[in-house]
Parts: structure tokens; sequence; C-alpha cells
């Protein structure tokens, strides 16, 4: 039953021409990853800024996991906005 709705929602991705994950994303691989298996990700943001500190210099976001549960990374999709006051 879960392999049919999985089909469903991947026909209905490739007809979306959705191309924001990437050429490469991989539908059956990504439900994978979050239909089996449990646990949290941690998402953390790690920033480095200018001798200042007025500059921000980079942005990463190290994905960690919790200790509950059978975890493993999941790809994620993420929108940032980084505001700031002058």
């Amino acid at each position: 039953m879960v392999t049919d709705f999985v089909d469903c929602l991947e026909e209905a991705f490739h007809q979306s021409n959705d191309k924001s994950l990437g050429p490469d994303f991989d539908f059956k691989e990504w439900c994978d990853q979050w239909l089996h298996s449990s646990g949290i990700n941690t998402l953390e943001p790690v920033l480095k800024f200018s001798d200042d500190g007025k500059q921000l210099k980079s942005f990463k976001v190290k994905q960690g996991l919790d200790l509950r549960g059978k975890n493993r990374l999941r790809k994620q999709k993420l929108d940032i906005a980084i505001f700031g006051q002058e």
C-alpha cells in the first residue's frame, strides 16, 4: 500500500517538472530516507563573521542526529533569509 502511495507521489512529482531539488534528485531514495527511518534531524546554523563582527563572511547549515530513533541524515530543502539592521 505504501508502495502504491509513493508511486503516485513520484508520478505527480515528475509531471510537475519541478527541478528545484537538482537534476540528480531521486524521489524514491528521498521517500525511503523519510518513510523508513525514525528520529529527528537537527539543523544548526554555522556563521562566520569578519574580524570586527560586522560582516557575515559565510553561512552553512550543519545537520546532525537526535539521540532517539533509527536516525540517519536525510536530504533537506531549505529556504533561508538573512536580515540585518544598519
